[in-house]
């Protein structure tokens, strides 16, 4: 199996792997072999080598197959958790119907900002209609 571990990140900014989610770093360093740093590694490698721009989005499974990351579960939630974790942190990666990739252009940064947007206010407006539901059922009660 090929490596995918980038030995320097002074191209990537500072990245702190130190903070990286603890609850689902630690469920995921129990279920492999790898440590959590070189799982970040090996995930911004890969994209960066395989998958610069949407064209070329990888979906999870596929991404932890290839890197042999053995992460329990459907979801892969605790691999999900290392790249939220990224996104956090100063890297390019963005996810899209067809998995994620690392940004290459401007305009794909321009459409990741906007799904951002839009699920920002979907929140909002799911936040808003609980309210509204919860206010409602106490006036009922009072009268």
């Amino acid at each position: 199996m090929t490596s995918y571990v980038y030995d320097e990140f002074e191209d990537l900014g500072e990245f702190k792997y130190s903070s990286l989610v603890p609850e689902y770093a630690y469920k995921l360093q129990k279920s492999k072999r790898y440590n959590t740093e070189k799982i970040a590694r090996a995930i911004i490698t890969y994209l960066i080598e395989k998958c610069q721009g949407k064209e070329n989005a990888v979906i999870i499974n596929k991404l932890t197959k290839d890197l042999d990351i053995h992460d329990k579960g459907t979801t892969k939630e605790a691999t999900r958790a290392i790249m939220r974790h990224m996104i956090d942190n100063g890297c390019l990666i963005a996810g899209c119907r067809k998995g994620y990739f690392w940004i290459k252009t401007s305009n794909e940064l321009k459409e990741t900002i906007e799904r951002i947007d839009c699920y920002i206010q979907g929140f909002r407006n799911r936040r808003h209609h609980i309210l509204d539901s919860w206010n409602d059922k106490i006036k009922q009660k009072k009268y």
